[in-house]
């Protein structure tokens, strides 16, 4: 009789990844990172921001987000819309282990007259 052995692979767990970046003024234009993100353990992948674009006034405007898988064409999810700093937002509800995908975003409303273009956070991937 042979004996066998099962020797289980680590689990991979996700982590919190710091994110910063501008938008363009236009809201119609997008940005697609070059930085390629790869997804550590299947599961959701999540995205939070400390700082967000800002219209002149310093109001917050809201950002628009979406995955782009690398190597396919499409994105791994719709555009999704954020108004709120420190919400943390659900990107994607369960991605596989080891998906490779770039970020792409463009700011809400076009402002071209005194704003912020920029943001910072964390995604956890």
């Amino acid at each position: 009789m042979a004996a066998s052995l099962a020797i289980a692979a680590p689990a991979q767990a996700a982590s919190w990844h710091g994110i910063s970046g501008d938008t363009w003024s236009d809201s119609n234009k997008w940005y697609t990172s070059s930085t390629i993100r790869q997804k550590s353990g299947e599961g959701p992948v999540w995205i939070k921001f400390s700082r967000m674009p800002r219209f002149s006034s310093g109001t917050v405007d809201g950002i628009k987000w979406e995955l782009i898988p690398v190597g396919a064409s499409g994105t791994l999810t719709g555009k999704l819309v954020m108004y709120n700093e420190g919400t943390t937002y659900e990107l994607h509800g369960g991605m596989a282990n080891y998906k490779q995908f770039k970020n792409s975003f463009a700011r809400t409303s076009t402002c071209t007259s005194n704003c912020g273009h920029g943001f910072a956070g964390e995604q956890l991937y």
